[in-house]
């Protein structure tokens, strides 16, 4: 394959409650910056974390095609995400296909795009009954399905995302940022440019109620891989917050109230990366920086913002991030299989 894999990060873009008033996430003020702010840290992106991409993220579509526009001024390859948390599946696809239009508009549809971001915990009427708060839904999903070993199938929904940005007039590789539990069949997905998308954070075996092992991290993203056939395989989220026991509660760390210790999160990008080189797929550390300063031990975020909000002061974690970036590439820039 000559294309390179994406060894990036999650970068979050200005929200607008009006759009979106159930953004639970993304408050208005979150994302303040001015365009040069925004240069300063993809600067900061590609030659300090030594990433070739950004996956560019948001419900607005003027801040995402502005923001996309200038990471790829800065050297970096934009994935476009657009993600409309607390919609419901009926108004995610007329979001997405205002997006997709306005980007056909700027001319950036040969770009790669995530038509959407795990339905079950994004799309309020995606687990049979609508529920609008996003920790209400992780914890019905997590609850109804996860624990009991049941599944969504969201494979023709993702179909129908897909055919709406084409028909939009989206040109470029297309994906969907899946969760295992969906047992999405990308068989049935035709599409010459899709790419095989998850965001993989640490499992649990709920029948033995313990973390996953190191070997049951790697065998999900090989069985990724098996079920991607020709497509490429990208895990399009991973990483934890600085505590303690953050890393064996995969994406729900950011329930825990616990100290910081950046040493931990350290360890625990050193874990996933080595595995996600092994099994030689692109990937996306989520995150590259939320401004939370009342509560820094939640904070997904690998470059923290100094006075004026820009995220420049890396941690621990995103030195690792560095390394492994630095490690994946040959002279080619191009991630080594296997």
């Amino acid at each position: 394959m000559n294309e390179s894999h994406p060894l990036g990060v999650n970068y979050h873009t200005k929200s607008d409650p009006k759009i979106n008033p159930y953004h639970l996430f993304y408050p208005p003020k979150e994302r303040l910056l001015s365009d040069d702010q925004i240069r300063s840290e993809m600067s900061v992106i590609k030659n300090r974390l030594h990433c070739n991409a950004v996956r560019v993220v948001g419900h607005v579509s003027s801040e995402l095609i502005k923001v996309g526009k200038i990471s790829r001024e800065s050297g970096l390859t934009p994935w476009y995400s657009p993600r409309f948390i607390g919609a419901t599946f009926d108004n995610t696809l007329t979001n997405l296909k205002k997006f997709c239009t306005d980007a056909v508009a700027a001319k950036i549809q040969d770009s790669p795009l995530i038509v959407a971001n795990e339905l079950p915990y994004d799309c309020a009427d995606d687990l049979g009954k609508c529920i609008k708060d996003y920790r209400d839904r992780v914890k019905y999903y997590v609850d109804n399905y996860l624990k009991k070993g049941e599944h969504i199938y969201n494979t023709d929904k993702v179909i129908t995302l897909i055919q709406t940005a084409r028909k939009a007039g989206w040109t470029g590789e297309i994906t969907y940022a899946s969760t295992l539990s969906e047992n999405i069949d990308w068989s049935k997905i035709n599409d010459d440019k899709l790419v095989v998308s998850c965001n993989l954070y640490w499992g649990r075996n709920y029948e033995e109620n313990r973390p996953w092992t190191d070997a049951e991290y790697e065998e999900a993203i090989l069985k990724l891989k098996k079920s991607a056939g020709q497509h490429r395989v990208n895990i399009t989220e991973f990483g934890t917050v600085p505590q303690n026991g953050a890393f064996e509660k995969g994406g729900s760390a950011y329930t825990l109230d616990g100290p910081i210790n950046y040493g931990s999160q350290r360890k625990a990008y050193k874990r996933y990366l080595s595995i996600l080189q092994k099994c030689g797929v692109g990937y996306f550390a989520y995150a590259f920086s939320e401004p939370k300063p009342d509560k820094p031990h939640k904070n997904y975020g690998i470059a923290l913002p100094d006075e004026s909000g820009v995220a420049q002061r890396l941690t621990p974690a995103a030195d690792i991030l560095s390394f492994y970036n630095q490690q994946a590439k040959n002279t080619h820039g191009v991630l080594i299989d296997g």
